[in-house]
């Protein structure tokens, strides 16, 4: 297979973060493309806005300075506003479309000031018609503002453009062309596993979650797998980010923004009262293949299988029966996993007990975790520490699984016996 992108370079978040405050001045582009679900859009939102230093990051829709426009299913007059005659019924005006940052509107808001800086992206650039296409070149320029249309944008604007390629499962989406090119930056994203997982931690549902166990599994065997193109990657890529077919394909594939859904969909099932344990598990099978396939459905279900079987091995080295140290890879894990649940268990009950409700949100979790800290300094979590934390040998495995743990039972200042 041809690779049409051969020279072009792939970025990462971080990577992009860095540069993208000094690629887009001066009205220069920042075209960013790659696969649907790598969260391009959220990125541009949550992660650009900051660097360039814009104080309101909310959407223009709601008094803001991040214009995100999709033009989709727009045509020229949709996008750069209707024309009307004049009062001398021979020269013709054009209205402003509201969602364009013009030059009078960013005077007439937020701070007022013109020349604040203004995150406006293009979303699915790819799939607008070639004439609103071809209306994003004058937005350079070298004279004067960015011209839209008619219609004069403010001066300091910073300009995304993403879309989709035909490599990506989007047959019907058009390559940038040079003209778009040759005005500034062109990049296809990588969203990492590593980096999307950084992102996850500080999510209401990350902790005591299955299908994050999972993918934390999967990336610690550190083993490799070939794709249909004979390419070498690692399993935790083709995993979390799998290739596609050129072609032909209609089935679900997982990718960053598929991943965030299923794992908050999992806590919402293992909340659900009018569920016992099989109707749960059944729910939960169905909403991973709906996203990521049955292949991988597959997968993750065996693995939270295998929590199951490796109760009664937690319950043995709980009452020195055995020693973690007996055990290694998945057994080890999920073990783990659940000395995990009990330890944030005993916390939420301590919590409890003091009048506190059982919440999951991030604030609440603050809340239990400053109840725990007598109980901590009074032994109660020596078990946890002495019997699964301590003597495990694999040490990056056991940190994880402590600072978990430390969200809700506040264990570091309160005991000497952690370690990290």
């Amino acid at each position: 297979m041809i690779d049409r992108f051969f020279d072009t370079v792939k970025i990462t978040i971080a990577q992009l973060r860095a540069g993208f405050e000094l690629w887009t001045r001066n009205n220069n582009f920042c075209v960013l493309y790659g696969p649907s679900g790598d969260g391009k859009t959220d990125i541009a939102v949550n992660v650009l806005a900051e660097e360039l230093g814009i104080e309101d990051s909310r959407p223009h829709s709601e008094g803001g300075d991040v214009y995100c426009l999709n033009y989709t299913d727009k045509g020229p007059q949709e996008a750069a506003g209707y024309g009307f005659l004049d009062d001398d019924k021979i020269h013709m005006n054009f209205s402003a479309n509201r969602d364009l940052p013009t030059l009078h509107k960013v005077k007439n808001s937020g701070s007022g000031d013109p020349n604040r800086p203004i995150l406006l992206i293009f979303d699915e650039f790819s799939v607008f018609d070639p004439t609103v296409q071809s209306m994003i070149r004058p937005l350079q320029s070298r004279r004067g503002n960015p011209i839209f249309g008619t219609h004069e944008l403010a001066p300091n604007i910073r300009i995304l453009i993403t879309g989709n390629r035909v490599e990506d499962g989007s047959p019907t989406a058009s390559d940038p062309d040079q003209a778009i090119l040759k005005r500034g930056k062109f990049f296809i994203i990588e969203n990492t596993f590593e980096e999307w997982i950084k992102w996850a931690e500080n999510k209401d549902w990350f902790v005591d979650n299955d299908i994050i166990s999972y993918l934390l599994y999967v990336r610690d065997l550190a083993d490799t797998t070939r794709t249909e193109d004979g390419e070498t990657r690692r399993k935790i890529d083709e995993v979390f980010k799998p290739s596609l077919p050129l072609a032909g394909s209609v089935n679900p594939s997982a990718c960053p923004r598929q991943w965030e859904n299923v794992c908050s969909e999992f806590k919402v099932i293992q909340n659900e009262s009018n569920l016992d344990e099989a109707g749960k598990l059944e729910l939960l099978r169905f909403s991973l293949a709906g996203a990521i396939g049955i292949k991988a459905t597959e997968d993750i279900m065996s693995f939270i299988e295998s929590i199951k079987e490796a109760l009664p091995k937690f319950k043995a080295v709980l009452k020195g029966d055995s020693e973690i140290t007996d055990f290694e890879g998945l057994e080890l894990l999920t073990i783990l996993s659940i000395a995990n649940r009990q330890a944030i268990k005993q916390a939420k009950k301590i919590a409890t007990d003091d009048g506190r409700e059982r919440v999951e949100t991030k604030a609440h979790r603050k809340s239990i975790r400053n109840h725990t800290g007598a109980a901590v300094k009074a032994g109660e979590f020596d078990w946890y520490l002495d019997q699964f934390i301590n003597p495990t040998e694999n040490q990056e495995i056991a940190r994880f699984s402590a600072e978990n743990v430390d969200r809700f039972a506040k264990l570091k200042g309160n005991t000497k016996k952690w370690n990290f």
